[in-house]
């Protein structure tokens, strides 16, 4: 469904949208798609303009038409959801400067164009055809597999000599990035190089009329049509920055690891916001807004440079641990807000709704953020027990409930674990490295790991993983598990402390349980057996690992003596 900006529910339920667009009359039109996966089209107050009936349903055009598929065949409709045009072909692209390419035959060489009448102008002989753009368009020939450039007449303007292109640049019509001998340059429109085939790599242009390359010695950049580089970070230590290719609102991101966070240029080239220190940056969208992370605060960063803080936990983040941020085409981007509940922030930093799911997921409501309810939904787990709704997992902002396994050792519980290591049968165990991929449970061991195998027991309490992709995109989020996992070990010292006296002064194993590159360790005589409590901290090859272990340890030579310190978080390498 839709939500309306006077905060109601209106139209049908759907199961996604497309690209609203202007309908030329004061509202908007937009493709839709309903539970059954028909699609159709809805106007601003949700009402079906037309359909749902089609198996796809495309955005429109700047030519006012969209593409429309059912029964195997591509039609046309007009911004009034009217029928204009039947093509009866299987494939087919979008209109632009009046024509629209087509497949006419079957096989590789049946690509051509018809007009708006639905008549053939530019007969199939193409492997491929793009829309036109400034009297151009990027077209394959089948016998060579170059690319070329024709008019509308489908008469070579550029002939077909280049391995891969990209149509010309929408702002100007003036250059056009194409591939020859391996090497990536640009051409005018007489295919003259504006640009000698020198990079790797050469984008299309944007809207902004800039392009993103990268050279022969991997800095990336972005060119103009004259294929002068506008935007190339330079460092001192020959640094090579990450420039973003997703440049939106005349802004591209760029960081580097030798950076103080993140920053933007404009398409001039010039450092855009220079007084503002990002931890943290994403890209734009076109909706006007990027998130950040400025001074230790999430916020929504404007295209006129204006932070606006927000009172939530952190953007959600996918699966993978990205953080979509702003939807291109909805303007919304979702956060983590306070009770792990779902809020939806809009370009300017407000607060548009949020999503409440039920403590056993059978439950989602939709909210005003003012707490008025809007809409509720029920739904039963599935076949194998999964709730129907789930709540976002944070990431920059986990804690015990993410960390720990056993989460009733943070609960007060770890004296109660350390008893039950005390009575349970000793046996062979071995913790393993998440950052050396050693998956498995600690009793499970091979012959290796049995030459090096403990006696005893042990509890995993908790444990984080970092992947190299994760941390080098959040270097923050190094100092936020060095702090949590030292709370928790500083935390769980002081109750086994308190029931089992003051720590070993000098533990048997003063590597405890496992080399380890940082964390604390503290062990006490419990008999004849060492009780362990070590906080493991390693780093990989741009990884790094997190764990917390309590383990009961037959020693098999030991000369323990009390003391009264252990060593502190961090500490212990």
């Amino acid at each position: 469904m839709l939500l309306a900006r006077e905060g109601r529910l209106i139209g049908p339920a759907l199961r996604d949208l497309g690209v609203w667009t202007s309908d030329g009359s004061g509202g908007l039109i937009v493709p839709a798609v309903d539970l059954s996966e028909r699609w159709g089209y809805l106007d601003h107050e949700g009402r079906w303009l037309r359909g749902p009936e089609f198996d796809r349903a495309q955005s429109f055009s700047t030519d006012g038409l969209a593409r429309v598929f059912k029964e195997g065949a591509w039609s046309y409709l007009d911004l009034a959801g009217r029928t204009v045009l039947e093509t009866g072909f299987s494939v087919a692209g979008p209109f632009s400067e009046g024509l629209a390419a087509v497949g006419l035959e079957e096989g590789e060489h049946g690509f051509g164009y018809i007009d708006r009448c639905g008549q053939v102008v530019i007969e199939g002989r193409f492997a491929s055809a793009e829309p036109f753009c400034h009297g151009l368009a990027l077209v394959q020939d089948p016998r060579s597999n170059k690319y070329g450039f024709i008019n509308a007449a489908g008469e070579y303007v550029i002939e077909p000599g280049f391995t891969r292109a990209h149509p010309f640049d929408e702002s100007s019509g003036q250059a056009a990035p194409v591939e020859k001998d391996g090497a990536w340059g640009l051409i005018d429109r007489d295919g003259r190089w504006v640009l000698a085939p020198s990079h790797v790599w050469i984008k299309p242009f944007t809207q902004e009329g800039i392009a993103h390359f990268m050279s022969r010695s991997h800095d990336e950049g972005y060119l103009d049509v004259h294929g002068t580089e506008v935007i190339q970070p330079q460092s001192n230590d020959g640094e090579h920055f990450d420039v973003s290719e997703a440049a939106s609102c005349g802004l591209v991101l760029v960081t580097g690891r030798a950076m103080t966070g993140h920053c933007y240029f404009t398409a001039q080239g010039e450092q855009a916001f220079p007084d503002l220190e990002l931890e943290w940056a994403g890209d734009f969208h076109p909706c006007g807004g990027a998130i950040v992370l400025a001074e230790g605060e999430w916020s929504v960063l404007r295209r006129d440079g204006r932070v606006s803080p927000l009172a939530h936990w952190e953007p959600v983040s996918d699966d993978d641990g990205w953080i979509p941020g702003f939807d291109g085409h909805r303007g919304l981007a979702p956060f983590i807000g306070d009770g792990g509940g779902t809020v939806l922030v809009d370009a300017n930093g407000a607060d548009v709704c949020r999503i409440e799911v039920d403590r056993d997921g059978s439950r989602l409501s939709l909210l005003l953020p003012d707490g008025t309810s809007i809409g509720s939904w029920e739904q039963d787990p599935d076949e194998d027990g999964r709730p129907a709704f789930t709540k976002p997992k944070p990431l920059f902002s986990s804690g015990p409930d993410e960390h720990f396994h056993l989460i009733e050792a943070w609960k007060g519980g770890v004296v109660g674990l350390a008893r039950g290591l005390e009575a349970g049968e000793p046996g062979p165990f071995l913790p393993a490295s998440l950052v050396s991929w050693e998956e498995r449970d600690p009793y499970d061991l091979d012959e290796d790991d049995l030459a090096k195998a403990l006696a005893g027991a042990i509890h995993i309490l908790a444990s984080s993983y970092i992947k190299e992709e994760l941390w080098g995109e959040y270097l923050f989020l190094e100092d936020h598990y060095i702090d949590a996992y030292d709370r928790y070990f500083t935390v769980l010292r002081g109750e086994l402390s308190a029931h089992y006296g003051e720590p070993l002064s000098k533990p048997p194993r003063r590597h405890g349980l496992r080399s380890s590159e940082g964390g604390g360790l503290a062990a006490w005589q419990v008999g004849e057996r060492t009780l362990y409590l070590q906080q493991h901290c390693n780093y990989g090859d741009g990884d790094f690992e997190h764990q917390l272990w309590l383990a009961l340890v037959q020693e098999e030579s030991a000369e323990p003596r009390a003391g009264d310190g252990s060593s502190s978080p961090s500490e212990v390498s």
